[in-house]
């Protein structure tokens, strides 16, 4: 036996103990099952899930997967914090929303909201994140991934095709002799195809098929593969952790100068809302200025979200950069910021009280509704961001997570869509809104189908027509059916008639279904069944 090596007794032998490849990660049974169990659950969600419209499909199939992601990075020794445990839940129930609702914006940043919440959820299954700083947090939620692409990239390749040497072997050589058939194929098929009908038809319907499956699985496997690489980059604790950084640079006299000016500005504008309250303060509005709830609503909104933003940013600014004695603000700094938030919140509150009188007069529509929510969610991160000046331990960005994820799940579970539809019909039919936005019910998609078909019926005829010309033309672009021409019939001039008749639904599938999905079905159903030429299209030559 060599000097220069260990060993250890195995069954009563002397083993030569190796050390570990710095080049490759070590693999277990549990990584290699596990990688299998990736692969198919991403090549579902691919395939009932971001194919298939993000419905149903995409909630069962994410699901599926987190939990799959879960039962792998958790462990014995895996301590769960309320932080981590909260994002977890928050990312299900957001996964629920896409079976209710079809708001295409709100499901886009609803799953940019679940990766960042399953990213910090599987982060604190491999390391504790209770006594992480934001900026800890920030490199944990980040850099597993940066790494997967980067400079783990070739240990994730390696782990992809690791196992037992043998098996690793021949799986190699089996993917070799798969690649060099595909340029053969290239050449034979073709050929194959040119010189039989029978064979031809074959693959023309093989492919009518097959092909784009397999194109979402191929793609649901390069999603598994740096999945699995940003799993193994937490399992094999290989994060590199950032540090909290204290950049007490600027001295307090200047931030001080500076917020007074600012303070100075926005009182004045506090002192300039009394006119609209009390009679004595009249003089400060234009001569002949009319009060209408149209203009008082409307003006200033945008204006005011954007002076909260800059407020949040000074003040995050200060608390970064300001220099402090024994790790705290000073008296000064911590009442001018403290001003500026109350500014900050009056405002806040302003802009809301705007839009709900705007919406009162106007009624709902999707921009009304994110932008309210906006401030809702500015507002709570703003009193998170005031706590932080007076105590330490407080976490703004765990705050502004949580708050995103809570305003999006809200929006998506109670399906926006709908609420903002079945506002709109009921207040007009109560009386409260004098003029009924046929437009805005359409842009509800899905959920704003069964209001069109209610608002046929209605005693204005403006409205009736309106609400029927927007039904065909759902019923001409074939989004719900897939029709054929039963017959033509030509008119006069250059017009024929074309009789359609349904062959079947376009979103049929499970994967494809959604709440909002199947009411608008039941009531174009009902709708066509109702109107005999529902289904009937003018056309020119």
């Amino acid at each position: 036996m060599s000097e220069n090596n260990t060993y250890e007794v195995v069954n009563g032998e002397a083993v030569p103990v190796t050390e570990a490849d710095p080049k490759r990660y070590e693999m277990n049974g549990k990584d290699n099952a596990f990688k299998i169990i990736i692969a198919v659950c991403s090549a579902l969600l691919a395939v009932f899930g971001i194919f298939d419209g993000y419905r149903m499909g995409f909630t069962l199939t994410s699901i599926t997967l987190f939990t799959a992601l879960t039962v792998y990075l958790a462990g014995v020794k895996t301590k769960f914090c309320f932080f981590g445990v909260s994002c977890g839940l928050l990312n299900l129930i957001a996964a629920i929303s896409f079976t209710i609702t079809s708001n295409g914006g709100l499901r886009f940043l609803t799953v940019i909201s679940m990766i960042i919440l399953s990213a910090i959820w599987f982060v604190s299954l491999s390391t504790n994140i209770n006594k992480k700083s934001d900026f800890a947090l920030i490199s944990y939620i980040f850099v597993p991934f940066a790494q997967s692409f980067t400079i783990n990239l070739p240990k994730n390749i390696k782990a992809v095709f690791s196992g037992r040497p043998k098996k690793r072997w021949a799986f190699g050589k089996a993917l070799l002799g798969v690649l060099l058939a595909i340029p053969v194929l290239m050449i034979v098929l073709p050929l194959l195809i040119l010189s039989d009908e029978a064979f031809s038809g074959l693959v023309t319907n093989l492919l009518k098929s097959n092909v784009f499956t397999v194109f979402e699985v191929l793609v649901g496997l390069i999603i598994a593969f740096f999945i699995f690489g940003y799993c193994l980059t937490l399992k094999k604790k290989e994060v590199f952790e950032g540090k909290s950084i204290e950049m007490g640079a600027i001295d307090s006299t200047i931030l001080v100068s500076f917020l007074s000016v600012i303070s100075v500005c926005y009182f004045a504008y506090l002192f300039s809302q009394l006119a609209y309250f009390f009679d004595a303060f009249k003089g400060i509005l234009p001569k002949d200025y009319s009060f209408t709830f149209a203009e008082y609503a409307r003006r200033g909104f945008f204006e005011m979200c954007i002076i909260a933003i800059i407020n949040f940013v000074i003040i995050s600014l200060v608390i970064l950069f300001a220099r402090k004695k024994d790790g705290k603000l000073s008296a000064g700094l911590k009442t001018l910021c403290s001003f500026v938030g109350f500014f900050t919140l009056v405002i806040i509150n302003t802009a809301l009280s705007k839009m709900f009188l705007y919406i009162k007069s106007y009624g709902m529509t999707e921009l009304r509704i994110t932008t309210s929510a906006f401030m809702v969610f500015l507002e709570i991160v703003f009193l998170s961001l005031l706590l932080k000046l007076f105590f330490k331990r407080v976490r703004v960005l765990r705050a502004a997570i949580v708050t995103a994820a809570c305003v999006l799940t809200v929006l998506g579970t109670v399906n926006m869509n709908f609420v903002i539809a079945n506002y709109n019909y009921n207040a007009y039919k109560s009386g409260a809104l004098k003029e009924m936005d046929v437009n805005t019910i359409y842009k509800m998609g899905d959920e704003g189908v069964p209001y069109l078909v209610k608002l046929t019926k209605d005693t204005d005829s403006e409205v009736s027509s309106a609400a029927e010309s927007k039904l065909k033309k759902i019923l001409d672009s074939d989004k719900y059916y897939k029709t054929k021409v039963k017959e033509k019939i030509d008119i006069e001039g250059f017009k024929t008639l074309k009789v359609y008749e349904i062959e079947d639904k376009k979103y049929d599938g499970i994967g494809k279904y959604s709440i909002s999905r199947a009411k608008a079905y039941e009531a174009l159903d009902k709708y066509i069944e109702e109107n005999g030429d529902a289904l009937v299209r003018e056309e020119y030559f």
